[in-house]
């Protein structure tokens, strides 16, 4: 009996979040780039998201690499 890791779940929910990125990234940096511009956020907050951002973008190609789908 396989053991339950939740691996199949997080698989399929890392899947979404990253067709999610790759169709909208250009929009989120326009949304990013226009909060910045109203002074709803700092530029180290619109820097941390961009960060946050490129590594989820990393972790999928990762995890694409190591899943196969």
């Amino acid at each position: 009996m396989a053991l339950r890791t939740g691996i199949a779940i997080a698989t399929i929910v890392i899947k979404h979040l990253c067709n999610v990125l790759r169709t909208y990234r250009p929009a989120m940096n326009g949304v990013i780039g226009n909060a910045l511009s109203a002074g709803h956020i700092t530029s180290v907050q619109r820097d941390i998201l961009y960060t946050w951002l490129d590594g989820a973008q990393t972790a999928c190609d990762i995890i694409r690499l190591v899943s196969g789908y």
